[in-house]
């Protein structure tokens, strides 16, 4: 059985409002509550507005814009979610401040709804005290001319027998005029105890309504806040489960991101070659490549337009130091003795000085050599290969397995199927 306020708010003293006055705290504490409330989601709502809009404002703003691949799919899917996320804050705001104008509005209805009743009890609270106050003093009164009566009564018997019969009849006259004011006190102090129970009897009954309003709108009160707290709560969670599923939309297209594919597409967008840069070695004092720098002449590059061509001041790539420019000995040297049935070692005639290949010759790598740029071609030591263009000396266009490029005269020699060699 639910605890009433008609039974608990009472007080043994007359004039008493203490039980009152504690049910009026308790519904203006109420008041407080309920503003309380509306204030936290008035703030809530204005924080998640802007954490809303801050969060568009991050996403729009966002760079990454030369990523590619799955990782631009995935930073993408990111911002759009958070965009997504900054709209579902504000949206959740925007609820919060319904809420909050809800709790308003029940606030100022109990407000109107507890006026009335409040105002009656305080009302019959203060004419039961004006009836009381006038009943404590009628009732000094009567005590007054009882006590007057009593004197004269007092009197009138002490002087009855020595008094001339003159003045016996005063002390009857006083005695009797005493005796009406006593009769008049006490009728009007018994008309107005009446009165006064009228009264109270009046702020006992008002009492006992304010005591029940105020018990059903402190009930009320306490489901609508309790039902707005919990209205509060889901709105969160249903918010969080909303993040939630914008996280899982970015998850999955996280997914999809591989590494390996990124690198790929990178690799195939932006790449720029795979022939590194050959090292710098030292140039001997009888390379070519030096020889014609002392001249103040630069090295010559090929002059067909089909063909890769080197910058004029750029050195030939240098030969090991220990290996002696067969350039400077005349173009022609004799390899040293080997059996005579290995046709390798054969020597051949050093080519005319014409310019254009009068018929297929082939060259031997002597050294290894790194190509430098597409229209080269990297040599390995004992490699054959078919010259096609002679024109410039110190680059050969030239042949192997069917793929063309320049090579270094300095890294080859002239050879056929016959057992000499002619150094170039």
């Amino acid at each position: 059985m639910m605890t009433k306020f008609l039974d608990n708010f009472w007080d043994s003293e007359f004039n008493s409002t203490n039980g009152f006055e504690v049910l009026c705290k308790r519904m203006k504490d109420g008041r407080e509550m309920c503003k309380a409330l509306e204030n936290l989601l008035k703030e809530r709502a204005k924080a998640e507005d802007t954490f809303g809009r801050s969060l568009q404002r991050m996403a729009k703003n966002a760079s990454g814009k030369e990523e590619i691949g799955g990782l631009r799919k995935s930073w993408d899917e990111l911002l759009v979610q958070t965009e997504a996320m900054g709209n579902s804050h504000i949206q959740l705001s925007m609820r919060m401040m319904e809420e909050a104008k809800k709790i308003e509005d029940f606030r100022e209805a109990q407000k109107e709804k507890r006026k009335k009743p409040e105002e009656n009890t305080k009302k019959a609270q203060a004419v039961k005290k004006e009836w009381y106050n006038k009943v404590t003093q009628a009732k000094k009164t009567f005590e007054g001319r009882k006590r007057e009566l009593d004197i004269a009564d007092e009197n009138y018997m002490k002087q009855r027998l020595v008094q001339a019969p003159k003045e016996v009849d005063k002390l009857v006259q006083k005695k009797e005029k005493c005796l009406a004011s006593v009769e008049q006190a006490e009728a009007q102090y018994h008309a107005w105890v009446k009165t006064l129970e009228d009264a109270r009897s009046d702020w006992e009954s008002q009492m006992e309504e304010t005591c029940i309003v105020l018990q059903a709108m402190e009930e009320e009160r306490i489901k609508f806040l309790r039902n707005s707290m919990w209205v509060q709560t889901n709105m969160l969670s249903l918010h969080c489960v909303e993040d939630d599923q914008h996280c899982e939309e970015s998850r999955k297209i996280l997914e999809q991101c591989s590494e390996e594919n990124d690198i790929k597409l990178f690799v195939a967008q932006k790449r720029t070659g795979g022939s590194r840069p050959a090292p710098i070695e030292v140039e001997t004092p009888w390379s070519n490549s030096k020889s014609a720098m002392s001249n103040g002449k630069a090295m010559p590059s090929p002059t067909s337009d089909a063909h890769r061509r080197r910058d004029p001041h750029t050195a030939l790539p240098s030969i090991p130091s220990n290996t002696p420019n067969p350039l400077i000995n005349g173009g022609r040297r004799s390899l040293p003795r080997q059996p005579d049935n290995d046709p390798l070692y054969a020597a051949v005639e050093t080519p005319p000085p014409s310019q254009s290949t009068q018929a297929s010759k082939f060259v031997r790598a002597r050294y290894d050599y790194k190509a430098q740029g597409q229209s080269e071609l990297s040599l390995s030591v004992g490699q054959i290969l078919r010259v096609l263009n002679t024109d410039d000396t110190n680059w050969w266009l030239v042949d192997y397995d069917g793929k063309q490029g320049h090579i270094p005269t300095q890294y080859v020699e002239l050879c056929n199927e016959t057992s000499e060699i002619t150094m170039i």
